[in-house]
């Protein structure tokens, strides 16, 4: 059965220099950790409430909401490669999420990637510096041969991070090994610039969903898709058949090539504390993925019937709820992001992955009800 989510990215250890000049060292980082702690967090949120909807049922007992919950955690998977030298304390952090490590390669002979990432606060990209691409672009880069053979046909969806060529490269070769799930596309933001386009559209089709931010997005498309609504209706005339553009402290907004002339309009979730803001984005894309191929009940590949009136409560979409309309499913998708990319950024580096934090869930089903309620559904000119 289609019952696993995967990230396919890269796997770091940072060096961070935040916008106030604070220093962070050796810090577990990367695209695919922080995608896989978007998925842990929606994970977990999804177990904490089925265990709420047994227990109640029962009529005789309740859930503590600070009881861990950890099943669906193991339906989560990293396929990654790190380095010879790979610190036993951040194996560690990754063994205590309850995920899936058998995608986790170690490249003999080589040492682990590091990169240094600097934050200025005035508006300006971070800048990231990787300390050598070139041996990285070489040895650590995640091949579809490391997802292990057993895996592949219960991938329900994989979050990607690559060039538009090589994510429909990936996705061909996955599919010829029997990969019948959804895909989601998060490109690096290098290529986002106008030369690409043709790239771009030459990708959309064969992704279930793309995943910019509306900076790249105008980086792209030009000075006149500043506005993400302007985006979005570019993006799906090139093709697209879902499409979630993030778009920072503004929130996020979905749209889908079935409902061309309608989106819905996510707000960022309030946070106590803006710490850190590396890997937002990819804890949204592995959150949206994983609530999204749970809730949607499809593979990938084919439209998604939505001719039923099913709709989600109050962003607490149970892990089971009957169908709903794409574009609902999209939203509530949207809205698990949002979250997941507000504990993302309440720290500095990557959270803990631990499965036994408590009451974690029960705030992120917290925070996730009220998002909903702030949802705006607008229509695309």
């Amino acid at each position: 059965s289609l019952d696993m989510c995967a990230t396919l990215a890269s796997l770091m250890v940072d060096d961070l220099v935040l916008a106030d000049g604070r220093k962070f060292s050796d810090k577990l980082g990367g695209g695919a950790t922080h995608g896989l702690w978007g998925m842990l967090l929606a994970a977990g949120a999804d177990q904490l409430q089925l265990q709420l909807l047994h227990d109640n049922s029962d009529g005789d007992r309740h859930a503590d909401a600070t009881t861990p919950h950890e099943g669906l955690c193991r339906l989560t998977m990293l396929v990654a490669r790190v380095g010879k030298d790979f610190g036993s304390q951040h194996r560690r952090r990754l063994e205590a999420s309850g995920a899936s490590l058998d995608g986790l390669r170690t490249v003999e002979g080589q040492a682990q990637p590091r990169a240094v990432s600097m934050f200025h606060g005035d508006g300006r990209p971070r800048d990231f510096v990787m300390a050598d691409l070139e041996t990285y672009r070489q040895h650590f880069r995640t091949q579809v041969t490391d997802v292990p053979d057993a895996f592949v046909p219960r991938l329900a969806g994989v979050h990607l991070l690559s060039s538009p060529p090589r994510a429909v490269s990936m996705l061909q070769e996955l599919r010829q090994r029997g990969f019948a799930g959804a895909a989601l596309l998060e490109p690096g933001p290098v290529y986002f610039v106008p030369e690409q386009l043709g790239d771009f559209q030459a990708m959309l089709p064969h992704v279930d969903v793309f995943s910019p931010n509306h900076e790249e997005g105008e980086q792209l498309l030009g000075s006149t898709c500043r506005e993400p609504a302007a985006q979005a209706r570019q993006f799906l005339d090139l093709g697209a058949r879902a499409l979630a553009l993030r778009c920072g402290a503004a929130g996020s907004l979905v749209a889908c090539s079935r409902h061309p002339h309608d989106a819905w309009l996510i707000p960022a979730a309030t946070v106590a504390v803006k710490a850190d803001e590396t890997g937002c984005g990819n804890s949204f894309c592995g959150a949206f993925l994983w609530a999204w191929t749970r809730w949607s009940g499809c593979g990938g590949g084919d439209d998604v019937d939505d001719g039923c009136d099913g709709s989600s409560d109050a962003g607490g979409s149970p892990a089971e709820p009957a169908p709903q309309p794409e574009l609902q499913r999209l939203r509530d998708a949207a809205v698990y992001g949002a979250v997941a990319a507000s504990f993302t950024l309440e720290e500095v580096g990557l959270p803990s992955l631990d499965s036994e934090v408590p009451g974690r869930s029960a705030e992120f089903l917290a925070r996730a009800r009220r998002l909903h309620k702030a949802c705006t559904k607008i229509k695309l000119g």
